[in-house]
């Protein structure tokens, strides 16, 4: 490793620093739905609707058309669902059907919803952005595949990837709240200033200092948490921290890593997660642990996009600048 985990305070960088993973969190989850496939709990061609009964109401757009077939398992998979995005780090909603996503992500920063299941109805109530299958958009697919897995494997999405997937691997620092004896080694988390949204302004980057707590007007700093400073994080106690087992966090479990403002998902080490990468290559086996046969590893570096999507997943991602084609061909499929 190399680096700093911690600019300011000069700590270092290395294979157990706790990084978090936001979006890094669906390899996991979709790791996790394969196994499902295999035990032949889950199909590819199931409804959604079958373990979310609120997608059988979807409609579509501004003008809330019905849609023209079921939303199906394999949609969530490879982000042909149409179900579209929240704000993020810098999303600025286009139309007014744009915006319900904006009050959704805005009632989890509130602690409005406090389950995946809840989280899951809501988003079934809004608009797609497209037909299902008819185009390819980054969106909630995963996180809502990650209720599938709770429904399929009749546990919490945090329970079944920990049995299935992270205690058999012997991932010792990957969790979706942090333990307060590790919280030392958890990374400081930075942001990019100024920023005005071109991405061809001269940027720096500064700490994401603690903003006081609850949703404050700047939504990076109340998901801070700096290392060297452990009584100041994400406001003025470790109480409040997104990031802590026992914080004051909404309960909204994130099988995509982002269903908030900006916090979410598990966090982990490099150490953790190139073993849990390592497992991948060698085909879903790792010193003599199966994870998955070799045949589900296959449909991780498949294509899943028809030549109507294939377009639309060629044209650069402004969030992912960079890395969308490696991003989402290995780890979104």
């Amino acid at each position: 490793a190399y680096g700093h985990a911690d600019v300011a305070a000069g700590t270092p960088l290395t294979a157990d620093t706790l990084f978090r993973l936001y979006s890094q969190t669906k390899p996991l989850v979709l790791v996790a739905f394969l196994i499902l496939l295999e035990r032949g709990v889950v199909s590819l061609d199931d409804p959604v609707s079958k373990y979310i009964p609120g997608f059988q109401q979807a409609v579509v757009g501004e003008k809330r058309k019905p849609i023209l077939r079921p939303i199906a398992v394999r949609d969530l998979v490879a982000h042909t669902s149409g179900v579209g995005f929240g704000p993020g780090f810098h999303y600025v909603a286009e139309n007014d059907y744009e915006k319900t996503y904006v009050d959704l992500v805005s009632r989890v920063d509130k602690k409005e919803i406090q389950s995946l299941a809840e989280w899951c109805d809501e988003v079934a109530k809004l608009p797609l952005r497209f037909q299902p299958g008819k185009d390819w958009g980054y969106g909630y697919s995963s996180d809502i595949l990650g209720r599938v897995i709770e429904v399929a494997g009749g546990r919490p999405l945090d329970e079944f990837l920990e049995a299935e997937v992270i205690a058999p691997l012997g991932m010792k620092d990957t969790f979706f709240a942090v333990p307060m004896e590790k919280v030392h080694r958890l990374s400081a988390l930075y942001k990019r200033e100024p920023w005005d949204g071109s991405g061809k302004q001269r940027v720096r980057f500064v700490t994401a200092d603690a903003g006081g707590s609850g949703v404050t007007e700047d939504i990076s700093k109340s998901v801070y948490c700096k290392p060297s400073e452990p009584d100041d994080l994400a406001a003025s106690a470790p109480s409040s921290s997104v990031f802590l087992m026992g914080g004051q966090a909404g309960q909204v479990v994130q099988g995509g890593g982002c269903v908030c403002s900006i916090a979410g998902g598990l966090v982990s080490s490099l150490r953790d997660y190139a073993r849990f990468s390592q497992m991948i290559v060698n085909g879903g086996e790792i010193n003599g642990l199966r994870v998955l046969k070799p045949e589900s590893v296959k449909l991780l570096a498949r294509d899943w996009l028809n030549d109507f999507t294939l377009e639309k997943r060629r044209k650069p991602l402004f969030v992912w600048l960079g890395c969308n084609e490696c991003y989402f061909v290995f780890f979104v499929l």
